[in-house]
């Protein structure tokens, strides 16, 4: 069997900072998502200290970055290819500033990690612009573009690796424990199939 996919959305809200670590796990996909109708600063701000909380609990995940109220930006659809070209224009803006904490980050923990190997989250663009004015075509597209990513075995070549025997194992026992049936039965029919 394949692990099951789950989906926790953290809200951004700092009150629940302290509550992520028990739900971060390295190697996951993670979706940063930020309001684009925002200045670009406050933009960078928001999605960089996202990237940070992951870069320190998680440096092996995977990360897109999804900006929403689309429909909200340099007047919605009054003026479409002026919308467009200032949507394009901010996302642009926006991708400079991320890359360039990476690009900061690289430095500052190349000097302290030594000869450690130095771990970055992998940050997937473009960054996705979404309308929030419900489901829609750029909604889909985020949907898809995140299915791309979870099921790309380059990303996650765990995920579609067999669940261990001993962890089988131990799963058969905790159901069986949890239904009243005897957990060394249930191991050893396990084992026996």
């Amino acid at each position: 069997p394949l692990f099951p996919p789950r989906s926790y959305d953290f809200g951004g809200q700092p009150e629940y900072f302290p509550f992520h670590q028990l739900f971060l796990t390295d190697g996951s996909l993670c979706v940063v998502v930020f309001d684009l109708s925002r200045d670009v600063d406050e933009c960078v701000a928001a999605v960089v200290e996202q990237f940070n909380i992951l870069s320190m609990n998680m440096p092996l995940a995977v990360i897109t970055v999804v900006g929403t109220h689309l429909d909200q930006v340099a007047g919605g659809g009054a003026a479409a290819a002026a919308a467009l070209s200032a949507v394009k224009a901010k996302l642009s803006d926006l991708q400079k500033g991320l890359e360039a904490w990476r690009a900061k980050q690289l430095k500052v923990r190349s000097k302290d990690s030594g000869d450690a190997p130095l771990y970055l989250p992998n940050l997937r663009w473009p960054i996705i612009a979404v309308d929030s004015t419900g489901m829609n075509d750029t909604v889909d597209a985020a949907r898809v573009r995140i299915q791309e990513l979870a099921f790309d075995e380059t990303l996650f070549p765990a995920f579609r690796k067999g669940i261990p025997l001993a962890y089988e194992h131990l799963r058969a026992a905790l159901v069986a424990v949890a239904s009243g049936r005897d957990p060394v039965v249930e191991v050893q029919a396990l084992s026996a199939g």
